[in-house]
């Protein structure tokens, strides 16, 4: 009988994610969830339709007043999930009302 190779699940997971190229998407849907984390609660009641396509995030705005806000910090904003992530993960934030 052969004996098998004994891996952690935490290591099996990591193995899965690696081989199925989930990590990135799993990134994007970690930003979407923490949107609030990043922009603040004020700012992430006034957006919504958040999506992450080919590295640019699609922000919806409900809020001109916000959106000249987010405007504002769009390059700084990037630059914190950028980093908060370790790695570029988004090239880009367009906004739309």
């Amino acid at each position: 009988m052969r004996r098998q190779k004994v891996t952690n699940l935490g290591q099996a997971i990591d193995e899965w994610i690696a081989e199925n190229n989930s990590k990135n998407k799993l990134n994007e849907t970690s930003i979407i969830n923490n949107w609030s984390d990043f922009v603040g609660e004020h700012m992430a009641k006034s957006t919504k339709g958040l999506r992450i396509d080919n590295g640019v995030l699609f922000v919806k705005i409900t809020s001109g007043i916000v959106k000249q806000e987010l405007q504002i910090i769009r390059t700084p904003l990037k630059n914190k999930i950028n980093k908060k992530y370790g790695f570029e993960i988004l090239k880009d934030i367009r906004l739309d009302i």
